[in-house]
């Protein structure tokens, strides 16, 4: 869902349109846009890691792999500190 959320922030911002339709409520401001688009780098190596697994039976060789590949992702996110929100 965030791939598709972030790939259509305009329409769905238009869709919300703050002063006319009165979906303000709805609508996400700039830092929570900012914030679903840094979630959604950070979750897209989980979503791309199933969906790998899914076409096929993983055996050991090709898990452990991919969780260190994960787990050095994760530390590497850690590491921007300055560049990621906290909440993330």
């Amino acid at each position: 869902m965030a791939d598709f959320i972030v790939d259509y922030c305009v329409p769905i911002e238009d869709i919300t349109d703050k002063w006319r339709l009165g979906l303000t409520v709805y609508t996400l401001d700039d830092h929570e846009w900012e914030l679903l688009g840094q979630l959604h780098n950070v979750l897209k190596i989980l979503k791309d890691t199933t969906l790998y697994f899914s076409h096929g039976t993983p055996n050991l060789a090709m898990v452990i792999p991919a969780m260190d590949y994960i787990d050095e992702k994760f530390t590497n996110y850690l590491l921007m500190k300055d560049t990621l929100d906290p909440a993330i």
